[in-house]
């Protein structure tokens, strides 16, 4: 909201008269978002990719974000972040985690949010170890293609960043 002077002038048959407004609101418009396009108001800082022991038998590709709103804007929309694991030409998994929930108490503008995903699939046995396989992992914000991340070949030790 802003203030200021303004100034109505208003005449009559008889005379002029000056009517001055010492303070006014008024309300600027709030910067509208695009809800089908939620991919533009949040990004990344942080990305950690490499891969999960489960079992210890098996190794799984994970990726680890944290994801900043990064409009001037809460948001108050579903927003989906799906995880695509290839090996070669072939989708090896498919995970997603909701970011966050339009119930929820708006994401404001300047926070940040974290979220881990994991391949569930078989998994890489432990004879033949993850560092002969070249994993991308292929991120999509509310199905937007977001960007594409080669898992590291080395073990992730924990769940956060």
């Amino acid at each position: 909201m802003t203030s200021c002077n303004s100034f109505e002038k208003s005449q009559n048959k008889n005379n002029s008269k000056i009517n001055v407004v010492e303070s006014q609101s008024v309300t600027e418009p709030k910067i509208q978002y695009d809800k089908n396009d939620l991919s533009k108001l949040i990004t990344a800082t942080q990305v950690e990719t490499g891969y999960y022991n489960s079992y210890h038998v098996k190794y799984r590709p994970r990726i680890i974000m944290k994801w900043k709103n990064i409009s001037e804007n809460s948001i108050d929309e579903n927003i989906t972040i799906k995880a695509i694991f290839m090996l070669e030409d072939e989708i090896i998994s498919e995970n997603s985690s909701v970011l966050h929930f339009k119930e929820d108490i708006p994401f404001e503008s300047g926070l940040s949010k974290q979220i881990v995903l994991t391949g569930y699939y078989d998994g890489f046995e432990y004879s033949k170890g993850y560092s002969n396989y070249n994993v991308i992992c292929t991120i999509y914000i509310n199905h937007k293609l977001y960007k594409k991340y080669s898992i590291k070949k080395e073990l992730l030790n924990n769940e956060t960043l």
